[in-house]
């Protein structure tokens, strides 16, 4: 209600509006006891951004005819939260744990519609004197100095203590802003999350009960709720008091044994290190945001430290905090699957339907639990930090800084053999190097199976990793594995060229010669299992998303293939170990970048590969990602697979293909223009749901556009008929669009091209992405920004959008809420939706349409009143393997290229004219 317009401009979009055409974004978020608003404009807008701004605190309207509208925009997002298990666990803790962390803060359409209206309460007077009470410039603090003296000079100054006091008495755990500055919550995180020898979460591995061991932390002024959350195994579920029981060993050990100030003091050194060599965030409005909120809780002189900083280690402290954690202080909550078969008479919470059993703990077991001691041996504290960089290490190496652009070392064909780049210490330098690989495997070798198979393998050995050099990650010397659709990928990152020898050996061994326990490959597996199997992990419109890389991806598979997979006799550890060598014939693209010398680089990845025991594969065998050269239009209607969600989600995808520079850059200004319509129209106006927008993506080495909308009050059928009308009105509006409105447009983009690097880490991303992808467009920008000064129209756009537009290049994918998987069902290629695209499919059906069953060939009818064919179409009844990959086969896919040149401006003007 804030933001829908104030006196001195009362149109309600008119400050998104402002600030989308000048190049920026605008958010904002809530927590228990602050709002931070955080936005971003262009350098040439920023007064008048700041004087739209400050009207939201001298003079908001709060028009009651938006009260009903907003309501549902708040309800939208509780209902997207509703599915997520973690956020209703943690919901169900802080509600028993009473005070003032346990009431329902972020509202639905009961609480702030129905009930108030039930009562008699005026909503909007209500908002008005919390805003008259509490949006007083003496709560405020804002990070634009210069000109928050003229913006909010008639926000008027009340008295603090309106909104310093409060209803709960101030009995704190931690004592106010100076336990900040110790960093409580990082220690005891420290000493829970530790994997490695004698650690709790290696110890319930060990007994097949757990996966992970993690913290999970809320914290006010008033108090803190403070879990050690364990991922249990089936096992562990079953046996969840020896569980618990582990659980209080291990506090029990840290208490009576104590934490040494060595432990936290090394922390504190390593955190300096991590401050002093970290660079400003890649998104300044981020960084903002933070900054804000910091000034609401450090000291001026700690406000941009002290969130990173441990300023004070005090190992006291820390075991302060040890003793207070006994069973009598303890909220012991179990997640159980399978609840509702064995509870007896369960509560539910009222706002996410959880439903539970509250009983205390007994007194004997209680007394067990204060004094239960593990066999010696089992446990122990962590160790203190042992390789934080000394200052030596710290130092740039001299005449390796500047380079902008990689450089491939080495005099080898990368088509046929692997390739190195290096950029030395890039424009940013830090001391800092890290390396990236991708190898790609065997096309011959590489399916769903070997990449199943490969997958729980390398989690397996990325556990190990994980527990064997937790001590050198803790100092910023780690290590990444993965498997991708293509091959592995793995990463490396230290301080010094010593350390990453040392880690990348580390690692080397392992794929050298794998030894994998069985009983981790098995836990591994299960757990994989396990999430393949719990839709709540994912949003309804990530299910949408997920179903249409299916169809367009070669190496996208559907939950239930995989998990038909890894429930076969084929993913054994046996097949597995197998497997993986077969993959190690391999195309590597490698690129390093940082305090790393030329012959230093070289030698490492060399060093590496050859430790590893990978073999070379010319690129012309190597397994590529591509994405489905889609030439007939295709929708899928899926039911949302997340139980009890009332969600629904559509995704409208127009693939462009290949694109140029000039569609690159047109792409990108019409994604901004249609992101801005479908957010005032469908969310703004019409509230259909919380999570609305567009935006374009590239994906391999193919540009497309992307619509999606989450809610649950219009059926899919209607939501994709919405974003077809704008997305065609959209045509004529660029057409008579104002001129200023078209140029804010276009220096929006200019400025988004022209914003340097802002890190280390951006900067090695931005070359990495051309290198891993083989585009090696490493002056893209300077292209894109060249044509956007001289060639960039209207026409131009248009001319994009219209065959953006291509009705053969629409995918849609309708996920509904409720519906019966037997309904479930993929259009492609019918007539019916290129004559009537966005009808839903029972008028499709009710209109006589044929739809033919799948056969390995693509069927056609032959019209023998003209010499055309008419596609029958395909329609599949599921997204399995077999039919989608013959689909897919039968398309045909784009080529791994990218263009980077210009077209001439005599042809660009002459397409115009055509």
């Amino acid at each position: 209600m804030l933001f829908l317009g104030t006196k001195k401009h009362p149109e309600p979009d008119s400050y998104d509006s402002f600030i989308t055409e000048h190049g920026g974004q605008n958010n904002a978020y809530t927590d228990e006891e602050k709002t931070v608003f955080f936005n971003q404009v262009a350098d040439n807008s920023l007064e008048e951004a700041l004087d739209r701004f400050s009207e939201f605190f001298k003079a908001p309207l709060f028009n009651p005819d938006y009260e009903e509208r907003e309501a549902h925009a708040v309800n939208s997002e509780h209902e997207k939260n509703i599915p997520n298990d973690e956020e209703r666990t943690w919901f169900t803790i802080r509600s028993l744990a009473k005070g003032p962390l346990s009431s329902f803060a972020t509202g639905n359409l009961q609480t702030l519609s129905v009930l108030p209206k039930q009562q008699g309460i005026d909503v909007v007077a209500k908002l008005k004197d919390f805003h008259k009470k509490y949006y007083c410039a003496s709560n405020m603090v804002d990070k634009t100095h210069d000109h928050k003296s003229s913006s909010y000079h008639r926000r008027p100054t009340r008295q603090l203590s309106l909104c310093r006091q409060g209803r709960f008495p101030s009995k704190k755990l931690f004592y106010g802003r100076n336990s900040r500055k110790k960093q409580p919550i990082s220690m005891l995180t420290y000493l829970f999350e530790y994997p490695g020898n004698g650690s709790l979460a290696k110890r319930l591995r060990q007994m097949g009960s757990g996966d992970k061991v993690s913290v999970v932390a809320d914290r006010t002024s008033v108090n803190t709720l403070f879990a050690v959350k364990v991922e249990l195994t089936k096992k562990g579920a079953e046996q969840r008091g020896v569980v618990l029981q582990e659980v209080f060993k291990y506090i029990n050990l840290l208490k009576s044994q104590g934490v040494n100030s060595r432990v936290i003091s090394s922390i504190a050194e390593q955190s300096r290190v991590d401050f002093h060599t970290s660079q400003p965030s890649g998104s300044l409005m981020n960084e903002v945001a933070r900054l804000a909120h910091n000034l609401l809780t450090y000291e001026p002189y700690h406000v941009i430290a002290g969130d990173a900083v441990v300023l004070d280690p005090d190992s006291r402290y820390v075991n302060h905090l040890l003793t207070l954690m006994t069973p009598e202080r303890a909220i012991v909550a179990f997640s159980d699957p399978d609840f509702r078969q064995t509870a007896k008479s369960p509560k539910i919470e009222p706002f996410y339907g959880v439903e539970h059993t509250v009983a205390d703990l007994p007194e004997q077991q209680m007394t067990e639990l204060t004094n239960i001691v593990a066999d010696n041996g089992i446990y122990r504290v962590p160790p203190a930090f042992s390789h934080v960089p000394k200052a030596d290490d710290l130092k740039l190496k001299p005449g390796i800084s500047g380079m902008s652009v990689p450089e491939l070392l080495g005099e080898q064909d990368p088509t046929f053999g692997h390739s190195i780049w290096w950029q030395g210490q890039g424009t940013l330098p830090v001391p800092r190097v890290n390396i990236n690989m991708k190898a790609r495997t065997p096309s011959k070798h590489t399916n769903i199976t070997s990449q199943t198979t490969t997958a729980v393998l390398i989690a397996a050995i990325a556990e190990q990793l994980e527990e064997e050099t937790v001590d050198l990650e803790n100092c910023g010397i780690s290590q990444r594995l993965g498997v991708a659709g293509d091959g592995l990928h793995i990463a490396f990152a230290a301080h010094t060229p010593q350390q990453l020898q040392h880690i990348m050996e580390i690692v080397a061994k392992k794929f050298r010669d794998p030894v994998v326990e069985e009983e981790r490959f098995e836990r591994i597996k299960q757990r994989i299992i396990d999430e393949l199997e719990d839709p709540a992990s994912m949003m309804a419109y990530e299910h949408a998303l997920e179903t249409a890389a299916v169809l367009l991806k070669n190496d996208a598979h559907s939950r239930q293939d995989l998990l038909r997979l890894l429930k076969s006799d084929r993913t054994t550890l046996k097949e597995s170990m197998k497997t993986l060598q077969e993959l190690k014939a391999v195309h590597v693209d490698a690129f390093v970048m940082g305090n790393i010398s030329k012959p230093e680089a070289k030698t490492a990845v060399q060093s590496f590969l050859t430790g590893a025991g990978f073999g070379t594969l010319p690129m012309r065998d190597a397994a590529r990602s591509l994405v489905v050269e889609q030439k007939t239009p295709i929708e899928a209607v899926v039911p949302n697979p997340i139980p009890h969600d009332v969600n629904h989600a559509t995704v409208v995808h127009y693939q462009l293909g290949v694109p140029s520079i000039e569609e690159r850059v047109n792409l990108e200004v019409l994604g901004q223009m249609l992101n801005r319509r479908l957010f005032d129209r469908l969310r703004t106006e019409e509230q259909l749901g919380y999570i609305v927008g567009a935006r374009s993506y590239i994906d391999s080495s193919v540009e497309s556009l992307r619509c999606v909308l989450e809610g649950s009050k219009k059926h899919p059928d209607e939501v994709a008929e919405l974003i077809e009308t704008e997305l065609r009105s959209m045509e004529e509006h660029l057409r008579s669009m104002p001129d200023e409105e078209f140029e804010h447009y276009k220096e929006s983009t200019r400025a988004e091209l022209q914003k340097p690097v802002q890190n280390f880490s951006e900067e090695f991303v931005r070359s990495w992405d051309q290198i891993s992808n083989h585009g090696h467009c490493f002056n893209k920008r300077d292209l894109e920004l060249t044509y956007l000064g001289t060639d960039f129209t209207r026409k131009q756009l248009i001319r994009t959008y219209t065959k953006l537009l291509e009705p053969s290049r629409r995918l849609v994918v309708k996920l509904v809420a409720n519906l019966q998987p037997s309904k479930e069902i993929t259009l492609i290629g019918h007539e019916s939706l290129l004559s009537d695209g966005s009808a839903p499919l029972e008028q499709k059906r009710s209109k006589g349409a044929a739809f033919a069953d799948y056969s390995p060939k693509l069927q056609y009818e032959t019209d023998c009143s003209s010499a055309h064919k008419r596609r029958t179409g395909l329609a599949l009844q599921s997204l399995d393997e077999g039919p989608v990959s013959k689909y897919q086969e039968e398309s045909g896919f784009y080529p791994e290229v990218t263009v980077c040149e210009l077209a001439p401006s005599m042809l660009l003007k002459l397409e115009e004219d055509l």
